[in-house]
């Protein structure tokens, strides 16, 4: 390890509080006391108030009061850290993701001003994310923070929103949680007149209101799933079902959340269920497992499967 990477984990430790021994710090980076005394000095030279303390007890510790510099984030600066954070725990893009995640985002969290540090807090405890792609669509960062505090706060908000047919809707709910999906943020949120939970995309919000009246969330609800299977339910020209003997895991990956639900159907075998448009692709992913398969619905897939054998026979002949 570098010296000065190593200098600034020192400084971390002694960051959490109290006093540190030098062997414990030895033991703790796996080098000699004379290495981490050098580590003290560097920090000493960058200004970082270490103070040695004498005594049975003794140690190193950082003087009293001491905070280190503010990181001058902007809030698309923090909302995007944040939610990289997020995703990688939820993708385990590292190992240890959900360790690192956290850890990383504490470190994060205790460098930023208060007003910042607030709003960071408000993702972290209302944000979900699906381990999909990090958000591109546009969604005004304000949006998507003050969301996050409402989620947080268990506060109503007004909401002005365009669908996807053109037309605005102005009207109140209880916003339950804040999920990253696919490239887009998504509020899933109860309307005030029917109690029922919705989905709306963040990046069609028009204008948003906090109210002071306050909501109590459903114990136990899980936007991201709600999320996932709203979207894998959306009406389209053919509902599909079928049953594959395949892995979990390879279902997954061509059938992945928000695209088809995916559950146990006994003895190795998956039911899938998914809406679509167009047949041919999904001949195309179900042939692409290679295993055993059952088709449920609708007949046409039958016929798709029956063109693409055809293609690939031809292909192979030729």
């Amino acid at each position: 390890m570098h010296q000065a990477t190593r200098a600034l984990a020192v400084l971390e430790v002694l960051q959490s509080g109290g006093t540190h021994p030098v062997t414990e710090l030895r033991e703790r980076f796996a080098v000699a006391e004379r290495t981490i005394r050098r580590d003290i000095e560097l920090l000493l030279e960058a200004g970082v108030p270490v103070e040695s303390v004498r005594g049975r007890r003794g140690g190193y510790r950082i003087t009293p009061g001491y905070r280190t510099p503010s990181l001058l984030f902007t809030d698309d600066e923090a909302l995007t850290t944040v939610v990289g954070l997020l995703l990688a725990g939820e993708a385990g893009l590292l190992r240890d993701a959900d360790g690192a995640a956290a850890s990383a985002a504490a470190k994060l969290r205790r460098t930023l001003p208060p007003a910042l540090r607030r709003r960071v807090d408000a993702l972290l405890t209302s944000v979900a994310a699906t381990g999909s792609a990090l958000p591109t669509t546009p969604a005004a960062t304000r949006t998507v923070l003050d969301l996050a505090d409402a989620v947080r706060e268990h506060r109503e908000v007004q909401l002005v929103y365009t669908r996807g047919d053109g037309t605005r809707l102005d009207r109140i709910v209880r916003p339950y949680g804040v999920v990253a999906h696919d490239r887009r943020w998504y509020l899933v949120a109860a309307s005030v007149d029917d109690d029922a939970p919705r989905v709306y995309r963040i990046d069609r919000v028009l204008r948003q209101r906090t109210r002071d009246a306050v909501f109590r969330a459903p114990t136990g609800f899980d936007a991201r799933s709600h999320l996932i299977a709203s979207l894998a339910s959306v009406p389209r020209a053919h509902r599909v079902e079928v049953r594959v003997a395949a892995p979990l895991e390879h279902v997954l990956r061509r059938f992945p959340p928000g695209v088809a639900e995916v559950e146990e159907a006994g003895d190795g075998w998956w039911r899938i269920v998914l809406q679509a448009e167009r047949l041919d692709w999904v001949a195309a992913a179900i042939a692409g497992l290679g295993s055993p398969l059952v088709i449920d619905e609708p007949p046409q897939l039958r016929d798709e499967l029956r063109v693409l054998a055809a293609r690939l026979h031809a292909a192979a002949e030729a």
